[in-house]
């Protein structure tokens, strides 16, 4: 397999070759951005094959001038652990946090050497959200993330989402919500978020509901009401259409909150709560279970204040 650093190099050649500048070749930054092109130019980063499309489209070459007979494509063995990653959530516990990152230690072991910079990204990604679902403060790592404001620069131009897209997503939704950050450019994504169409992709579409449940959160923190009712029908329709009911009992607490806070009736939202529960016991959501006793007497404290 072809080097980071022998890539690099012959898309830094070939670009030079053209007298074109890493700013006149990336344009307006959307699907590449100029620290981006470093990065790869400079044997730092291997790029993902859409990246090196749009390079071979912009300089009017063939692919092959970068690759040679080699191609680029993750490994089968690679995509199946990691949707195993994906396939369920942590809910905070610890126990299925340790669990996950024993798994993601053995990826890098195997694969470190050979994943483009947005995979690596992607995992480092799930460990931060990992981290933040543990406690631990994040603030200090945060300060100087150049990837990470290249990536969601990009996802802001974005139309159709990818599973690797709504992760970034998720990441911006899940630290404002438990850090009081008050995340208004990803706000701003709700109208593209909600227009995200299921997929046959079962893992795909598991990330798009938990982004959306995230969404849910970070509006009720902020309380802003505004648009919940809208992002709610959407939740529900993806939960139909997908058969995810383990997201029911969230939406239940969200429209007893929504009924306490916005509309002031107790009762209804006693209904809701209850709901809540009994869906919570259905499915055997321990872990749901004990935070819905927490949430219902905060909110009730919180609107007696």
């Amino acid at each position: 397999m072809i080097t980071k650093e022998e890539l690099g190099l012959r898309i830094r050649k070939e670009r030079e070759n053209q007298g074109l500048s890493r700013e006149a070749l990336c344009g307006d930054e959307a699907e590449l951005t100029v620290r981006q092109l470093l990065r790869i130019e400079t044997g730092k980063s291997l790029p993902k094959l859409e990246k090196l499309e749009f390079l071979s489209r912009v300089l009017g070459v063939d692919i092959s001038t970068f690759l040679g007979e080699e191609k680029l494509e993750l490994p089968a063995d690679y995509l199946e652990k990691k949707y195993r990653l994906l396939k369920t959530g942590t809910h905070g516990d610890p126990e299925r946090i340790a669990h996950k990152r024993k798994a993601l230690e053995k990826i890098y072991e195997n694969y470190y050497d050979i994943l483009p910079e947005e995979e690596l990204f992607i995992l480092d990604v799930l460990e931060r959200l990992w981290d933040i679902a543990s406690g631990v403060n994040l603030d200090d790592s945060m300060s100087a993330d150049v990837i990470y404001e290249d990536y969601f620069r990009q996802l802001q131009e974005k139309e159709v989402y990818s599973t690797n897209d709504l992760l970034l997503l998720s990441y911006h939704y899940f630290f404002s919500q438990n850090y009081s950050q008050d995340d208004r450019k990803a706000i701003q994504l709700v109208d593209r978020l909600l227009s995200q169409k299921i997929s046959g992709d079962e893992i795909y579409n598991r990330v798009l509901l938990s982004t959306l449940l995230l969404l849910i959160s970070i509006q009720v923190a902020l309380r802003d009401y505004g648009e919940l009712l809208r992002v709610i029908n959407r939740v529900e329709q993806v939960i139909e259409e997908t058969k995810q009911y383990t997201g029911k009992p969230v939406i239940l607490l969200t429209k007893a909150r929504y009924s306490l806070f916005v509309e002031g009736d107790v009762e209804q939202a006693n209904q809701f709560y209850d709901q809540a529960k009994l869906l919570g016991e259905l499915l055997d959501d321990k872990l749901f279970l004990q935070q819905l006793e927490i949430e219902k007497e905060n909110d009730f404290k919180q609107k007696e204040e």
